[in-house]
């Protein structure tokens, strides 16, 4: 069967979809200053029903987080085009030695992968945009992944959906296509638990993360092309579900990678690593 609509419900963020103001964007997944914060007031109780501003529907399933950016909120979501084949094997194998979850094997359903923008005060479906109808190759944890985990990124010019293994596409604010890239790569994550980094904008520049159970890198891209300024492999890659974060450290940009095994820094002009440090864990 399809998978159910999703229904994307501002509460949290209500006094920033309210009419927009000067510093409540959200444009990237833990908001203008990666701390995950939003200023001014918020209720302190809210239901179903309750300090809801508005409902909007979404199809299919994305677990990625919403940006926003003036008057238009953001949303990247997988749509399954056909159903798995009924010969095919059981749904989910239960993972040992790796924590709680399952692993997918199934042939997995066509996907329509898309970007949706709504009217920030209504919710009102202002326009959609297939990036790409594509067979994934491997699964995801069923419980808190999807095909859409990756959340898009903006810098008020350009809204970017990444699909990691299935490529990155960059549009203006209205929907138009600017560029698309398939790195060519199909990401083997861990127990197949599905891909779900975040990217980055940075000035003129797009981090994209491509960490998993192969040859990992770290690249940047001109956001406003798509052209590949530079690419740097990751000696200690492995499957990892977070983006990179740029700090500013002496005056020197910094791109900071946390992963399974170390976090690392690389200088975000060239991208030639700057310091590591071990110590996490698997999780």
């Amino acid at each position: 069967m399809l998978f159910p609509s999703l229904v994307l419900s501002l509460s949290l963020l209500l006094p920033m979809l309210a009419a927009p103001q000067a510093g409540s964007d959200w444009p990237s997944w833990r908001g203008p200053d990666n701390d995950g914060m939003a200023r001014g007031d918020a209720p302190l109780h809210w239901s179903d029903t309750e300090h809801i501003k508005w409902k909007a529907q979404i199809p299919g399933r994305g677990h990625s987080s919403p940006v926003i950016w003036g008057d238009r909120v953001f949303v990247t979501t997988a749509v399954p085009t056909s159903v798995v084949p009924p010969d095919a094997p059981p749904k989910a194998t239960p993972v040992r030695g790796g924590g709680p979850g399952f692993s997918d094997s199934r042939p997995q359903p066509e996907q329509k992968l898309m970007l949706l923008a709504l009217d920030r005060k209504t919710g009102k479906l202002l326009w959609q945009q297939v990036a790409k109808i594509a067979t994934p190759h491997e699964g995801y944890h069923p419980t808190y992944g999807s095909f859409a985990s990756n959340s898009p990124v903006t810098d008020g010019k350009h809204v970017v959906a990444f699909f990691g293994s299935r490529g990155v596409y960059c549009y203006d604010l209205d929907g138009k296509k600017i560029w698309e890239k398939d790195f060519g790569i199909q990401l083997k994550m861990r127990l197949t638990f599905g891909e779900g980094a975040w990217p980055a904008i940075e000035g003129s520049k797009l981090l994209l993360l491509f960490d998993h159970e192969g040859d990992s890198f770290l690249v940047a891209l001109d956001v406003a092309t798509g052209k590949e300024l530079w690419r740097t492999p990751r000696s200690d890659g492995s499957t990892n579900w977070s983006g990179p974060v740029v700090i500013t450290y002496q005056g020197k940009k910094q791109v900071v990678v946390s992963a399974t095994k170390k976090v690392h820094s690389y200088d975000l002009e060239t991208g030639k690593p700057i310091w590591e440090v071990a110590g996490l864990g698997a999780n």
